[in-house]
């Protein structure tokens, strides 16, 4: 599996291209490009590389993480998935960008299909496995590919710390055990690719929060 990271918004929020190297196939992991310029570097990314951009997936739906899917899923004609139970989050979507100043300059748009822990997302010969991890939101997700051996934790798990719990939704006693039960119990040299920030491990995190 061929990975790409691209930091998006001002937010910096870490978007993940994930593409099966035999069939080109490319799954993007919260696409957080809000201003123009980062749509056409996108854009660009997508014909420099030739991916085929087969689904975008959300590990919350935060507006931060989710910026950017009106435009992929209307450009390259892909489904969204993410979590139902952050559903919510789309109808706040507008007046939360009010809140923190920024202006609404894409629609925000509900997933096309639902994601549960226990699913698999394939494309090409790759998959990755769909972890709940409820916490920072209801519908918090961390993808696992095994073939890579890393976790996409979104806002659980960062680098020497854990997500925020204070907007609406978030409940800090779950979001530790959900860190605990889901994610530390992966070998330690697995690598974690989260929402914000530098890469970690597993490892590393566990030697922190324990």
């Amino acid at each position: 599996m061929l990975l790409h990271t691209e930091c998006f918004n001002p937010y910096h929020t870490n978007c993940y291209f994930l593409t099966d190297e035999e069939s080109g196939s490319t799954v993007i992991i919260d696409p957080g490009c809000y201003f123009r310029r980062e749509r056409t570097r996108v854009q660009h990314l997508i014909r420099l590389n030739d991916w085929h951009i087969v689904q975008i997936l959300a590990t919350h739906l935060h507006i931060d993480h989710i910026f950017g899917v009106h435009f992929l899923t209307k450009a390259y004609g892909c489904p969204f998935g993410a979590s139902p139970l952050d559903n919510d989050w789309i109808d706040r979507a507008p007046d939360r960008c009010r809140e923190v100043g920024l202006e609404v300059r894409m629609p925000f748009v509900s997933p096309t299909f639902s994601l549960a822990h226990g699913d698999t997302v394939r494309f090409g010969s790759e998959s990755l496995s769909v972890l709940s991890v409820p916490g920072h939101s209801p519908g918090s997700l961390v993808f696992y590919s095994s073939s890579a051996r890393c976790l996409f934790s979104g806002d659980t798990l960062f680098r020497g710390g854990i997500g925020r719990t204070d907007l609406p939704g978030g409940n800090r006693r779950l979001l530790t055990e959900s860190i605990r039960h889901q994610l530390l119990r992966f070998p330690d040299d697995t690598a974690v690719y989260p929402g914000h920030y530098e890469p970690t491990t597993v490892g590393a995190e566990k030697a922190m929060l324990l």
